[in-house]
């Protein structure tokens, strides 16, 4: 009986701003990476309005932490109203930018408690009673940190601390 656990969920908006799609694409797939997360592209979308173009990307990762417990971690990125600018000889891409990053943790993702109906209770009793502190230590913790330490790569390379 698998059971989720929804995390603080990370949105950072941004317009009329200067930045590189590259570069963010990057920063995240990197940041994804060291926080040892199996992750694939879903989507990478580019249309086109009177404003400029949208662009959006789509990431969907996991890491399974152990024989009980899993991350699903979900990433969708979309520029706005994008324009090409150049400034000191440099192109940059000129816009809004909306980042969202919905992290979870999914325990007994192998469905071992789902024997029988008693095993069912036991579990909901042993992840809501016995162990919950526990849980938070080892499995909560861990997993909105490297929810963070993506939000932060993200923010510092936008230069968005003072």
């Amino acid at each position: 009986m698998t059971k989720e656990k929804k995390l603080d969920k990370r949105i950072l908006e941004l317009q009329d701003k200067d930045f590189s799609i590259k570069e963010i694409v990057k920063i995240v797939k990197t940041a994804m990476e060291d926080a040892d997360l199996t992750f694939v592209e879903k989507e990478q979308a580019v249309k086109e309005n009177q404003y400029g173009k949208q662009v959006t990307f789509e990431f969907e990762g996991d890491d399974d932490l152990d024989e009980f417990a899993t991350i699903n971690f979900f990433i969708k990125i979309t520029f706005k109203n994008i324009s090409e600018i150049k400034k000191n000889n440099k192109t940059f891409d000129h816009g809004g930018v909306q980042i969202i990053m919905i992290p979870k943790v999914i325990y007994d993702y192998k469905n071992n408690w789902a024997t029988s109906k008693f095993s069912e209770f036991l579990f909901e009793v042993y992840l809501n009673y016995f162990k919950k502190d526990n849980f938070e230590k080892k499995y909560l913790k861990p997993t909105q940190e490297k929810v963070d330490a993506i939000y932060s790569s993200v923010k510092k390379l936008l230069d968005l601390y003072q």
